[in-house]
């Protein structure tokens, strides 16, 4: 009776010990925000904002000309009057405007054994990149040793990331480990800089990494998350921003369900390469004031910015609206309210609307102004929406890579 129980009692333990180990639920990585595009009076950042604009329109006509290279045709989105003289030769020479402002940051370390870098999560695009210790203009941040990490493979292959400002981020392509909260990818593909421009000089992040779709990628890689999807280490391919005053977190597998309450609400994405989803509308008050336009969710950009039709159209449904650049000509695009009227502004997706709550609202043109600045600006050169953190504030926000949709959540 004995030896059949210690015998039963060994089957089990041995078959135990066989099984796989369980894939993580939940990894979460701590992550910080550089600045605000409010100065500190409280007054609307004027310096912050024209950079914001800069960067966002270089960095879609950088990321078109990757997913044109990598597919050869151009994306739905993608203006077709692109004038030629701003057409890169190649996807490794392309237009990107490094302003370092307002940027979601956390830690990634890279090598072995590992180097830790501050790095940016940036959903809009698809490349990861950090300094090596032959950049010559990388002094103040923590720099990668190609020569002191046993699992580097040199690529031999250079890269150029050039910039509207004409400085450029020079480098060369390497394959290392490349982990996240204890998540580890080998053989990743990354770009180890020996040069950077001026922006990323002075700027708090270490370097960046894209989150978006292999097809953005001007490497010609795989983006760290889909190989991470493809080792199935997570139990669910996906990762989530809680972006806060404090406390705020990137996770990686499972969405954490304190941070939000009732169902997620998912949306397919329309074309895998940014997380590009059907935005239902933009509303003042009750009222839909632009309907039914296409829309990109961008953690890598701060603003709202849409094409110059339809943002012209929702501050004409906001009483008191001008023009900002007949108040300061350098704010091409952008537009003010009365301060003492500010409208309640929301987003509208597959049926479920989000409030912009006091986030629409960037402050005074200018210090005791009565005109206040919208967070909503125009971009000419775009026929779409970019969406970014002063929506992704107000929801909780999950990217799901294996079912290509975005999910939003109400914050608890």
């Amino acid at each position: 009776m004995h030896t059949s129980s210690f015998l039963s009692l060994f089957l089990l333990l041995s078959t135990a010990a066989a099984l796989p180990s369980r894939a993580p639920s939940t990894i979460v990585i701590p992550i910080q925000r550089r600045s605000s595009i409010r100065a500190e009076t409280e007054q609307a950042d004027i310096k912050g904002l024209l950079a914001q604009s800069r960067r966002i329109s270089d960095k879609y006509e950088h990321t078109f000309k990757a997913f044109e290279a990598n597919t050869g045709k151009a994306h739905s989105l993608a203006r077709l009057n692109t004038p030629e003289s701003k057409r890169a030769t190649t996807a490794s020479s392309i237009p990107l405007v490094d302003s370092q402002d307002t940027l979601w940051y956390g830690n990634v370390q890279v090598g072995t054994p590992a180097s830790t870098f501050t790095i940016q999560f940036d959903t809009g695009s698809s490349d990861f990149f950090v300094p090596s210790t032959l950049c010559s203009t990388c002094s103040q941040h923590a720099r990668f040793s190609p020569t002191s990490s046993s699992t580097m493979k040199d690529l031999n292959r250079p890269f150029t990331l050039t910039y509207g400002d004409g400085s450029s981020t020079r480098g060369d392509l390497a394959q290392d480990t490349v982990s996240v909260g204890g998540l580890a990818v080998p053989n990743q593909t990354l770009g180890l800089a020996t040069e950077y421009s001026s922006s990323f000089q002075t700027g708090p992040m270490d370097g960046l990494m894209g989150l978006g779709f292999p097809s953005l990628s001007s490497f010609k890689a795989t983006p760290w998350f889909n190989d991470l999807a493809a080792q199935k280490t997570l139990s669910q391919n996906t990762f989530s921003f809680y972006l806060a005053s404090n406390g705020s977190e990137l996770t990686f597998g499972t969405p954490d369900q304190t941070k939000y309450t009732g169902d997620i609400n998912w949306n397919t994405v329309t074309q895998a390469a940014y997380w590009q989803i059907p935005m239902s509308s933009v509303n003042v008050g009750n009222t839909a004031a632009v309907s039914n336009t296409p829309s990109v969710i961008d953690s890598g950009t701060t603003l709202i910015v849409g094409d110059s039709t339809s943002v012209r159209a929702f501050y004409a449904a906001i009483p008191g609206s001008k023009d900002a650049s007949t108040l300061d000509p350098t704010l091409q695009g952008y537009y003010t309210v009365p301060c003492s009227s500010v409208p309640a502004v929301s987003l509208t997706f597959n049926g479920h609307t989000y409030s912009l709550g006091s986030y629409f609202n960037l402050g005074p043109i200018t210090t005791g102004s009565q005109d206040c600045v919208g967070a909503v600006n125009a971009a000419a050169d775009m026929n779409f929406w970019v969406i970014g953190d002063v929506f992704m504030r107000n929801v909780y926000t999950v990217f799901d890579v294996d079912n290509t949709r975005v999910g939003f959540a109400s914050l608890k």
